[in-house]
């Protein structure tokens, strides 16, 4: 995906995403599989590996923004959701797209 130390990937964000998509964005209801976002990202997978990447890159970039006004414990939840289900954290996602923040 990226190179150096802040490469992500392509299973640890589908990880992402699959728990975020569900819990934040479906708001916990049922999405039939047809249109849930990580069988579409397995389809275009099969189809097309780096389209599948792209895609993937930009629908966490999309959860990355829709969290940007999160409060603190917004965040802090989403961690321990997340952690504790074994993906990788909000906080964490925001620190390797973004980078540290400049002062």
């Amino acid at each position: 995906m990226t190179s150096g130390p802040t490469r992500i990937g392509f299973e640890e964000l589908t990880d992402f995403l699959g728990l975020f998509f569900d819990r934040y964005m479906a708001d916990g209801k049922p999405v039939s599989p047809d249109i849930h976002p990580l069988t579409i990202l397995r389809q275009m997978d099969m189809k097309s590996p780096k389209k599948a990447e792209a895609g993937l890159r930009m629908a966490v970039a999309d959860c990355l923004e829709m969290t940007a006004p999160w409060t603190t414990e917004q965040v802090v939840e989403a961690d321990s959701f997340l952690g504790s289900n074994g993906a990788v954290t909000l906080s964490d996602l925001k620190h390797r797209f973004r980078g540290p923040k400049r002062t």
